[in-house]
């Protein structure tokens, strides 16, 4: 009798303990995967591609190429964002984010009174 009453606690007690630990396994995933391409959330950034080194047209034309044109695609990358670029008028900029045309505006914009109702990142360069 006694044995039979320790192995009918033994089976249960050990079903559950692979149940829980089957659980554990399944919720805990070290193998990432990192979202497609095109499954990525569009983040649309203005800019005018005539001021180099900052943006400028690329030496093939495919594209833009400058410090903020990195920038944003190293803050996209970081926080899984699919960084398009939209070639405006410089004026059009801060008309564009107003109106929620772009999401961002890079384009050496500097910070003055006018565009002080804008969030503006941190001064990137000091002029001499």
């Amino acid at each position: 009798m006694i044995k039979h009453f320790r192995h009918g606690w033994i089976k249960p007690i050990a079903l559950g303990l692979l149940a829980c630990i089957s659980i554990i396994f399944m919720t805990f995933n070290p193998f990432t995967v990192e979202p497609a391409k095109s499954q990525l959330i569009a983040f649309k950034v203005g800019t005018e591609p005539t001021f180099p080194p900052f943006e400028m047209p690329s030496e093939d034309g495919s594209g833009l190429q400058g410090f903020d044109i990195d920038l944003m695609k190293a803050i996209g990358n970081e926080v899984n964002l699919a960084v398009e670029f939209e070639s405006l008028p410089f004026d059009g900029l801060i008309p564009a984010l107003q109106s929620n045309t772009i999401d961002a505006a890079v384009s050496g914009i500097t910070i003055t009174a006018e565009r002080g109702l804008l969030t503006v990142n941190k001064k990137l360069l000091k002029s001499s």
